[in-house]
């Protein structure tokens, strides 16, 4: 039969329990405070320990090859309480392209580390050389000669592999030669050049191209273009020239000399004869001077040349050069006291154009300015309406400055030269132009039916047609 427990029993037994678990609170409360203590003092252990200024190097001692890049801050392997940039460092006049040893000094605050860098040179030379090379039977070749660069960080010795610094050939044919490099450390590389010898060069190299030639004045010319040299036993023989540049800008008679020279110091001469002369246009077998730039223009076929002296257009087209000397077209004009002289590059067009009081000009090219190419003036845009007492007045001055012209010969150039056709305004009272002058056409002004319409013009209106 089990024991019934008394009161005071239990009474003892809730008092022991509180005991126990007031104990275990306690051992509870302790180790967290314990463990908090710890945790604490090892922090600032840790912090106390980080503050301690402390240098440390990745060797003592490190061999590195001449001419290798080195960075002294990488050698430094752990650094406490600072960076990197905080060390100061005496390389000790440390030369990675000079071998040898040199002591490097690091300090940081007052700590000091040193390491040895011991520079050294295992690497031999590197020859750039010609691998092929040609010379005369009996000439001699030096290294000069075969050899472009040695590349090494210590001095260099060059030979031949007998030993000498140039070698003589005796014998027609092919030779290798040994060029041995050694530098100051004992590293050694050989190459080897073919070298052909070929039998002794007395012959002179030979000019073409060097004949006589007329230029004309002002024109650029060349004076080495199409002249050439040759030779039987060098290929690139040397040609000059005892002038830079020839004057074209004087008509007269000029001699060239040109000298070619071999490599084996052969050398020829020819004299050339170059006549500047005057630019000519030829009509009907007879020369007439021209005194403007007929240089050619791509895109243009035409040059327009007005003399102010005789009222005359001339129209010119290129040469075989591309030159504009050939004469195409002559027609009347009619200029004035303000036309200007000189050479132009003409801008815009118009199939009407108004002009001075009222007036109106048709097919117009504007020349420069307020000058420009255009038919007798007109009281309207109508080609009934025209100025005709002006009209007769073609061939001689009558205009404010610009080129009145018929409308045949205004509208040829508005149809035939694009724009920026080059044209010139000069004046010769020796001659009207090489194709002459025309003969002026003339309008009677009795006839009032027909007197208001320009005899040329093509309009199918016109009553001078019918």
């Amino acid at each position: 039969m089990k024991r019934k427990v008394t009161y005071k029993e239990r009474l003892r037994k809730k008092r022991s329990d509180r005991i126990m678990a007031k104990r275990k609170k306690i051992i509870k409360v302790t180790l967290v405070a314990i463990l908090i203590l710890t945790t604490f003092i090892f922090g600032i252990s840790l912090l106390i320990y980080n503050m301690i200024p402390a240098l440390e190097l990745r060797y003592s001692t490190l061999k590195i090859e001449a001419g290798s890049d080195f960075n002294e801050y990488s050698m430094i392997k752990k650094i406490k309480a600072g960076n990197k940039k905080e060390v100061k460092i005496d390389l000790g006049g440390l030369n990675t392209n000079v071998p040898g040893k040199y002591k490097l000094t690091y300090t940081f605050k007052d700590i000091v580390r040193s390491m040895e860098i011991n520079v050294k040179d295992t690497k031999p030379p590197v020859i750039e050389c010609y691998k092929e090379y040609e010379v005369e039977q009996y000439g001699t070749v030096t290294m000069a000669m075969l050899v472009a660069a040695v590349h090494d960080v210590s001095p260099t010795n060059i030979t031949f592999s007998n030993g000498l610094s140039e070698y003589t050939f005796n014998e027609e044919g092919v030779e290798n030669l040994e060029i041995i490099a050694t530098d100051s450390y004992g590293n050694t590389t050989t190459e080897v050049v073919s070298v052909n010898v070929v039998g002794e060069d007395v012959m002179a190299p030979e000019i073409h191209g060097a004949d006589e030639i007329t230029v004309p004045i002002n024109e650029e010319f060349d004076i080495m273009k199409g002249v050439t040299v040759t030779d039987d036993k060098d290929d690139a023989p040397v040609l000059t020239a005892d002038i830079e540049k020839l004057d074209t800008s004087v008509p007269r008679e000029v001699t060239i000399t040109y000298t070619a020279t071999d490599k084996s110091g052969n050398i020829s001469y020819v004299k050339r004869r170059v006549t500047i002369s005057r630019t000519v246009a030829n009509y009907n077998n007879t020369d007439y001077e021209i005194t403007w730039d007929t240089t050619g223009i791509i895109s243009q076929p035409y040059l327009i040349a007005v003399n102010k002296d005789w009222n005359t257009v001339t129209v010119y087209t290129k040469d075989e050069y591309d030159n504009y000397t050939v004469p195409y077209k002559v027609c009347l004009c009619s200029i004035g006291d303000s036309t200007p002289t000189g050479y132009f590059i003409t801008l815009e067009r118009y199939r009407w154009k108004a002009l001075y009081e009222n007036s109106y000009g048709q097919y117009a090219t504007r020349i420069t300015g307020h000058i420009l190419f255009h038919s007798v003036p007109y009281y309207s845009e109508e080609p009934s309406d025209l100025e005709y007492d002006e009209f007769n007045l073609l061939g001689t001055p009558a205009s404010l400055g610009c080129v009145r012209m018929c409308v045949e010969d205004v509208k040829w150039i508005y149809d035939n030269c694009p724009k920026g056709f080059p044209c010139v305004i000069y004046n010769d009272p020796s001659s009207p132009g090489p194709m002459g002058k025309p003969e002026a056409i003339k309008i009677d002004v009795t006839n009032f039916a027909k007197r208001g319409w320009d005899p040329t013009d093509p309009d199918s209106e016109n009553p001078w047609l019918n």
